[in-house]
């Protein structure tokens, strides 16, 4: 399943709700870049993207995560241009998205009324390292 949205889509819901992260004079200013797609969180809770900011030809041209609420504010996730890569941002946003689906799932089970033993199985399946030892399902170091 697809669960990515264009820059152009989540550009047009930040300027119906009158704010100017995209606008043109600003990133300027910043010196910004902005990815072309942004990855879905579960939950329709929005949609994180990257941007590169470069302060002056001098700097470093450095990497941060954002967030577009439903409502269409960005902002940003972590700290600003806390990854010296693109791809090590987008390594962060994978790794946000995928949590926060395996936190989805284990809500949406124990709404349900899954057993702790379903649960744990949940887990064992689905969940991160730190996870899975939480619930004596793996060794720690």
């Amino acid at each position: 399943m697809d669960r990515s949205m264009s820059i152009d889509t989540i550009r047009a819901m930040n300027e119906r709700v009158g704010h100017h992260f995209f606008e043109p004079a600003a990133m300027r200013f910043f010196g910004s870049r902005v990815s072309q797609c942004a990855a879905e969180l579960p939950d329709h809770a929005g949609w994180l993207f990257v941007t590169s900011e470069q302060r002056d030809h001098n700097s470093p041209r450095l990497y941060t995560v954002r967030k577009c609420a439903p409502d269409g504010k960005v902002g940003t996730v972590g700290d600003f241009q806390q990854y010296a890569t693109s791809a090590q941002a987008w390594r962060a946003i994978a790794k946000i998205v995928a949590e926060a689906e395996q936190a989805a799932l284990i809500r949406d089970a124990a709404n349900a009324g899954v057993a702790e033993a379903d649960e744990a199985e949940i887990i064992r399946r689905h969940g991160t390292p730190e996870q899975r030892q939480a619930y004596g399902l793996e060794k720690g170091d």
